[in-house]
């Protein structure tokens, strides 16, 4: 029986994904064909073949050896993102036995690796940081590699300058208040990020200048505030007087006295610290006083109002006392007007509340004669007075006993009488 041998051709594609590996820029790694997929009943002939090819957009992406071998290796030429698909066409002859007949067919399978570059991935810490104005801070950062190719490079991104800038080395500088990220970005792609938040220099200590202040009403002055630290974001200072009645203030520290008393003056920084000082608002003292006459001559019930001068002339208290050494001889009332009651001498002295004094010497003379009593005049009440200036009150004429009186008539005027 003569053998006959029946060639069947069958292309068989497998898409397979073999295997995925990465390597560094000039690393070798081997990829091997996986063996033939031979269907139940057949037999796997001795003769094959290998393509290895790379598409050709990537073909300047890696270098492979050896492209009709089982076996090849393969690397990367430079540093690129995602990976690089290499295919293995492995060709191949199937063959069996039927009914005596010897049958042969060609068969293929197409297999698929990816290639991608190792990465070298980066940690910054810390991931979070709080830095006032004018602050700085070293970031620290750490790859997962101590090894690589091509070397791993690192530079610093803010995503607002304005808050926070960063140098080549990774130290932050704090601008602004705000928030700012920070990124630390590999030439691998690979990335890490600080958030910065940058917050206000906030015034530790207010102090005033002087402590104390004495000053008199209508006096002004003005205190001095110094902060710490002197970089403080916000300077400005709120002012306050415990009795503005007393004591008025400015925004910049003025103050001006308003009436005898003490006030705190107190400034407060927006983070609530503050400085104060103390005002002792003084009065004015009289310094001298001046009568218009230090010298007058009155007769018995003439009177005369001593004008007085007060200097200073806004001296606070202006009220005065006003006595008589011999009020029998003298009297004197709370406006300066002096009364000659009886023949003699008398002091008027005016007085301040703070002692300073003037006195006016009076002299006073009686009339050369007395009222003679006329009848109809007796049973009239008049405000009678001894001759010692005693105060008999409102009396008739007929009710005093005989002796020599004042009285007050005719015009207000005094006048001296004798009861017989």
């Amino acid at each position: 029986m003569k053998k006959i041998t029946i060639f069947i051709i069958c292309i068989v594609v497998a898409n397979l994904l073999y295997a995925r590996e990465e390597a560094w820029v000039g690393e070798w790694v081997t990829l091997k064909c996986p063996e033939a997929t031979v269907p139940f009943g057949w037999e796997a002939a001795i003769m094959h073949s290998y393509v290895w090819s790379v598409a050709s957009y990537s073909q300047d992406k890696v270098t492979l050896s050896r492209l009709t071998t089982p076996s090849i290796a393969v690397t990367p030429t430079c540093l690129y993102e995602g990976e690089v698909t290499i295919t293995v066409k492995h060709s191949f002859y199937l063959t069996r036995v039927i009914g005596g007949k010897s049958q042969d067919k060609a068969s293929s399978e197409t297999h698929t690796f990816r290639l991608a570059c190792k990465k070298v991935n980066i940690s910054l810490y810390p991931s979070e940081l709080d830095l006032h104005i004018g602050e700085s801070y070293p970031l620290q950062y750490s790859y997962d590699t101590s090894q690589s190719n091509p070397p791993v490079s690192t530079s610093f991104f803010s995503d607002n300058e304005t808050v926070a800038s960063v140098d080549f080395n990774g130290v932050v500088y704090a601008k602004g208040i705000g928030e700012s990220i920070i990124t630390a970005k590999t030439n691998y792609g690979t990335h890490s990020s600080c958030k910065i938040k940058v917050l206000p220099i906030d015034v530790k200590q207010v102090s005033l200048t002087p402590l104390n202040i004495n000053l008199f009403v209508d006096q002004t002055a003005s205190i001095t505030a110094s902060i710490i630290p002197q970089n403080a974001t916000n300077t400005f200072l709120d002012w306050y007087s415990s009795d503005e009645g007393i004591v008025e203030v400015d925004n910049t520290g003025f103050i001006k006295a308003l009436k005898p008393g003490g006030a705190e003056i107190k400034a407060v920084a927006s983070s609530g610290v503050f400085g104060c000082c103390y005002v002792t608002v003084l009065p004015i003292e009289v310094a001298y006083i001046q009568l218009e006459k230090n010298y007058i001559e009155l007769s018995v019930g003439e009177c005369f109002t001593n004008l007085v001068s007060i200097i200073p002339e806004n001296a606070t208290y202006k009220a005065l006392n006003w006595f008589s050494s011999d009020p029998l001889v003298a009297g004197v009332d709370n406006e300066g007007r002096i009364e000659g009651i009886s023949n003699g001498a008398a002091i008027i002295n005016v007085e301040a509340n703070n002692g300073i004094s003037a006195k006016c010497n009076v002299v006073v003379k009686d009339r050369d004669s007395s009222i003679p009593i006329i009848k109809d005049m007796e049973n009239k009440e008049y405000r009678i007075y001894t001759l010692m200036g005693e105060n008999l009150g409102r009396r008739t004429l007929s009710s005093l006993a005989k002796g020599v009186y004042v009285i007050k008539w005719k015009n207000g005027k005094y006048e001296k009488f004798q009861v017989h």
